[in-house]
């Protein structure tokens, strides 16, 4: 679909330019040497210009929105279920179950998430490349590129679960105080059924606003990411490149 635009010069060139940005030395017959600026291969085609590899910048900010889809929201959806499930039963429950579940997420939160994710990624990368250079049958450039965005999206969604599960847990501790809980209880219903009938519904709207504050959170924390060289791989494209 991006094929009409997708085109590529040799190096940086500004917009709409009919020349490269860079200057190259050309001998003229007489034999002096000058810097001239050579022509495009396709002048005014590019409306954002090119990068220092000659990729357009348009397709290329194009091309990051499906990375930004996928970082933001696959690792939102990854830490929702920790989030529902750990913040309602620590809210409900209370005792010993709420305490071991604020340590996990106080001992989660304690850790730098910006360096938890550089030690992460710098491991994968080690590894990565370890294998390229003992394997007999190297992986193919996508594959790691790939990998190394599993890998970003799972560091991301196995920290970006406590900010809902306290929000979770405070508010299901207001609720379990409330009359038709109460009675619920009063009258024998099972947990597990007043938790779904209604704990659940009476949480929804938290938990749809932070996933929609955690999608915008998550693109940006991969193109801050990405720019600092812990992102994803350089050869995908994204809003930080």
């Amino acid at each position: 679909m991006l094929a009409p635009i997708n085109l590529t010069e040799e190096t940086y060139s500004a917009p709409l330019a009919s020349v490269q940005l860079t200057k190259e030395s050309a001998t003229q017959p007489d034999g002096s040497v000058v810097r001239t600026q050579p022509p495009l291969k396709h002048p005014g085609a590019h409306l954002l210009g090119t990068d220092k590899v000659g990729r357009d910048v348009l397709v290329r900010a194009i091309k990051s929105v499906r990375t930004g889809i996928i970082v933001g929201g696959t690792g939102n959806l990854l830490a929702l279920p920790f989030a529902i499930l750990l913040g309602i039963i620590a809210g409900y429950a209370g005792k010993w179950i709420d305490d071991a579940i604020v340590f996990i997420y106080t001992l989660v939160e304690s850790v730098p998430s910006i360096l938890l994710v550089a030690a992460v990624m710098q491991v994968v990368t080690a590894w990565e490349a370890t294998w390229q250079a003992t394997s007999a049958a190297p992986r193919e450039a996508i594959v790691t590129a790939n990998l190394r965005l599993l890998c970003l999206v799972s560091v991301l969604g196995l920290i970006g679960w406590v900010g809902l599960c306290r929000l979770l847990r405070g508010e299901t501790f207001k609720l379990a105080k409330m009359e038709y809980i109460l009675a619920a209880r009063t009258l024998g219903v099972s947990v597990p059924r007043i938790l779904f009938r209604h704990v659940v519904p009476n949480v929804t709207h938290i938990v749809l606003i932070s996933l929609i504050l955690g999608f915008s959170g998550g693109v940006l924390a991969e193109a801050v990411l990405s720019y600092v060289g812990i992102g994803v791989d350089p050869s995908m494209a994204s809003w930080a490149t």
